[in-house]
């Protein structure tokens, strides 16, 4: 019993490694997020991230189909939706920014 347990404990933990993400959200300069997050994509490369140590900052980033995205969080004090637009984004590596944002996300 105590074998299968720790396969398990293991096999989870190897999971939860694989799927780790580092995320970066910064906004006119300032850092809102930088660091594990949890990270969601759609097939078409729409993705969700949200930081692991304040579940008030997120950032969605929605593909427009021309090659840019769109970016929208909750804005400096964070919160449950994502009103404020953080403009059209360009990619940049494993960024997505323009002259007023820069969303990161990584394994």
């Amino acid at each position: 019993m105590l074998r299968g347990t720790m396969t398990l404990l293991v096999l989870t933990s190897l999971t939860n490694a694989a799927n780790a993400f580092t995320c970066r959200l910064e906004v006119e300069g300032l850092i809102f997020m930088d660091g594990a997050c949890d990270y969601e994509e759609d097939s078409d490369g729409t993705f969700r991230a949200f930081d692991k140590g304040n579940d008030r900052m997120f950032v969605y980033t929605i593909m427009n189909g021309d090659g840019t995205a769109q970016g929208y969080w909750p804005g400096p004090d964070g919160g449950t939706h994502a009103h404020d637009n953080l403009g059209t984004l360009a990619r940049d590596g494993a960024c997505w920014r323009n002259e007023y944002a820069k969303v990161c996300a990584w394994r």
